[in-house]
């Protein structure tokens, strides 16, 4: 049964637009899709991170869209820092201003996907922690861009860190469409598959291993082929070319 947001719920940040937006987006996305759903058990109404694999730009759109559903609950999403300065979606201005307004105004967490810059980095946990004290739950592609060839890119271990750090549950999600049916409408299956709860790092075989990061390459490497299985996805075993580098690349 699908749960509403409460449209009169008092907003707990002031630019929280969320309930505003979501039947919106929903509207347009019920009319260009057909979500399929299983592993909707592994939904969880308590501040979670939801890792998916990246297809297409509406993959943020339609996690966040089922997580709602399910739970009455709102979702941020860490999205690339080009959303919030106004780029949008290629990089180049593409639905720049409509971006920067959603991402502002929905409480989306943005992060910079190149350089080493540790201050801006800080900011941005500060931000993931901010949202999961805040009582929301967040998702991110481990990707970090989206997949052009149907393989399943390697994850990085932001997402794993991110859950060890927060001490919350980390689930793996899976997107899969089809293109080939004679619908007007996109079918797409959304899995969820079985959470990595914080009590998890506290038994065999994580004790096991030495170290943070150690621990939370080792978490990664599961929610990847957790989402391998679920999306069938074979598995490339390197790190994607960001696009916009990829597409300098290919200019030369």
């Amino acid at each position: 049964m699908e749960k509403q947001l409460n449209p009169n719920e008092e907003p707990k940040h002031p630019l929280d637009l969320y309930r505003v937006i979501y039947p919106i987006a929903k509207l347009a996305l019920d009319h260009k899709y057909n979500r399929h759903i299983t592993g909707a058990e592994n939904i969880l109404d308590t501040p979670a991170i939801y890792a998916a694999n990246h297809i297409r730009a509406a993959d943020s759109l339609l996690l966040t869209e089922t997580y709602t559903e399910e739970t009455g609950l709102p979702l941020r999403f860490v999205v690339k820092q080009g959303y919030a300065e106004g780029t949008g979606i290629d990089d180049e201005g593409k639905w720049g201003r409509v971006c920067k307004f959603v991402v502002d105004h929905t409480l989306q967490i943005p992060v910079a996907r190149e350089g080493n810059d540790r201050a801006n980095y800080q900011k941005f946990e500060v931000g993931v922690g901010q949202t999961l004290e805040r009582g929301d739950s967040l998702a991110i592609h481990p990707e970090a861009t989206r997949s052009n060839n149907g393989r399943l890119y390697k994850f990085k271990a932001g997402a794993a860190r991110l859950a060890i750090a927060n001490k919350v549950p980390i689930v793996p999600v899976g997107l899969v469409y089809d293109t080939h049916t004679n619908s007007r409408k996109v079918d797409v299956a959304i899995s969820f598959g079985q959470p990595i709860f914080p009590d998890e790092l506290e038994h065999p075989p994580y004790t096991l291993i030495p170290g943070l990061k150690n621990k939370a390459e080792y978490v990664t490497q599961t929610l990847e082929n957790r989402v391998a299985r679920q999306t069938g996805m074979s598995q490339t075993g390197i790190f994607a070319v960001l696009r916009k580098l990829r597409k300098l690349d290919n200019n030369e």
